[in-house]
């Protein structure tokens, strides 16, 4: 999968409701940061992908992803997106 790919992925999740999942790790770090989920949202949809690996442990594509909150914060999520574009699963932010 291509980082353009990865990207529409995303984009079409927030935009037609995909399954988005969030890891235990991640909802323990957005509490502690007061980032909800327009937030997570936000990046999915407007951020950049800076790397993308697959993983063949967990058959899924690893991606960083660098972006603004809805406040214009600098927020970085780690995602698994799984193929083909059926569930993203948020890791962790910072």
């Amino acid at each position: 999968m291509t980082k353009d790919e990865a990207r529409m992925c995303f984009r079409d999740y927030v935009q037609y409701g995909g399954c988005i999942q969030t890891s235990n790790h991640c909802r323990d770090r957005m509490l502690e940061r007061n980032i909800n989920m327009d937030d997570m949202l936000n990046v999915l949809h407007w951020g950049e992908i800076e790397t993308i690996e697959y993983d063949e442990n967990h058959d899924s594509w690893k991606c960083k992803l660098k972006g603004k909150d809805i406040d214009g914060n600098e927020l970085i999520f780690l995602t698994a997106l799984y193929e083909p574009c059926h569930t993203v699963k948020c890791v962790t932010v910072f």
